[in-house]
């Protein structure tokens, strides 16, 4: 039963990234970078054509991919089948988890990656190595990987491990030129903002409860290692430099299996009669998790809250297309921009690039006022001039 509700959760989450989201400058930043993430979309571009299809589709799989070696490591952990049930479906459901799946980003890779190695270290650990070494040169982030396995290794005693896991991490910090500097900026506060974004606000709580939880035990696994050792050198940085948090989130958000191992522990201990506050706590974690998604999925109201509607988080994903439509409706082509960032996002719809209109975020004499409405709201404007009109 829970595989029927898997595939029809992820044909939803596609369906809903394909057709109501449009490319986001994030997204169009990671394309024409110089990435592993660009050469898989580039190389899906290039096969299937350019479409909003094959710009989500490698997220997708790897995704799929994700959450197959996911319940292979939760049957290692939890034993139990209807605990590993319970895990994959918090790990479906948490926000950091969907946005990565729906969005082009390194974070699904990294969660793929990251899943992979453990898999492979609990199943066939010689095979996990092999994988290990093929990281160092594929992404800087790969430090908090190698960070958390160095304290593993120690933790056991396995002074090859310590040796490998050094030698790894410096390879990689060499190799991308990864650099802790600059002038303290307290950016601590809006980390923590991000973290409860991605976990939702009181299952973040119990993450912390649960790495504390297994701080002072002496049963820490793999798992818990890499995920305590990139939240604390996150939250460390965050002190003195902003933090990209595709960074660390990948490895933070696979805390969920020993969450869920954490919990199902100290329910069970009790007797019957005590369980009813753990089942509480437990429909207001869930209910808290399931209402950031709702959020996620439906956020177009919250226009009404923005003084801004630029300020709204979602506000670089839904214009696009509708702009596109437009523009195609009056036969405007061969455009150029004032807002470059615009331009590229329409140039990946088939708008043409040229000099024959002009598109501006301003207002221009002689110019057509093009404005996408939310409930009577204007929440994006263009200006479009022909060129021989425009007076720079």
């Amino acid at each position: 039963m829970i595989f029927v509700y898997l595939i029809f959760y992820y044909l939803f989450l596609f369906f809903y990234g394909v057709h109501f989201l449009s490319i986001g400058n994030i997204e169009i930043k990671v394309l024409n970078a110089d990435s592993f993430v660009s050469s898989i979309n580039h190389l899906f571009f290039y096969l299937f054509g350019k479409s909003d299809i094959t710009l989500r589709l490698p997220s997708f799989i790897a995704s799929i991919i994700s959450l197959i070696l996911y319940y292979y490591i939760s049957i290692k952990v939890l034993k139990n089948k209807k605990d590993v049930y319970m895990s994959v479906i918090l790990f479906t459901l948490l926000p950091g988890f969907i946005i990565s799946t729906i969005l082009v980003n390194k974070s699904i890779y990294l969660i793929l990656f990251t899943l992979l190695f453990v898999y492979l270290f609990l199943y066939k650990r010689f095979l996990s190595y092999i994988v290990l070494s093929l990281f160092v040169f594929l992404d800087y982030s790969f430090v908090a990987l190698y960070f958390g396995l160095f304290f593993y290794a120690l933790y056991k005693k396995q002074n090859l491990l310590i040796i490998y896991s050094l030698i790894l991490f410096m390879l990689n910090a060499n190799y991308f030129h990864y650099s802790i500097g600059g002038i303290p900026k307290g950016e601590f506060l809006n980390l923590l903002v991000v973290y409860f974004a991605i976990f939702s606000p009181l299952l973040f709580i119990y993450f912390l409860y649960s790495i504390y939880k297994y701080l002072i035990k002496n049963q820490k696994n793999i798992l818990w290692f890499i995920s305590f050792s990139a939240f604390f050198v996150s939250i460390l940085l965050s002190f003195r430099q902003r933090i990209r948090i595709d960074d660390f989130a990948p490895y933070v958000v696979i805390s969920s299996i020993f969450m869920v191992k954490t919990f199902l522990e100290s329910y069970r201990v009790r007797l019957r009669v005590f369980r009813k506050p753990y089942k509480i706590i437990f429909i207001l974690i869930l209910s808290s998790v399931v209402l950031f998604d709702f959020v996620m999925f439906d956020n177009k109201f919250l226009y009404k809250f923005c003084e801004k509607p630029q300020k709204h988080l979602m506000y670089n994903f839904y214009n696009t297309k509708k702009i596109v439509s437009i523009l195609k409706n009056k036969k405007i082509d061969k455009v150029f921009c004032e807002d470059k960032m615009l331009c590229k996002k329409l140039y990946f719809y088939g708008v043409t690039k040229g000099n024959k209109f002009f598109i501006s975020n301003h207002k221009i004499s002689d110019a057509e006022k093009i404005s996408i409405y939310y409930q009577n709201m204007a929440v994006k404007t263009i200006y479009v001039s022909k060129v021989n009109t425009y007076k720079q």
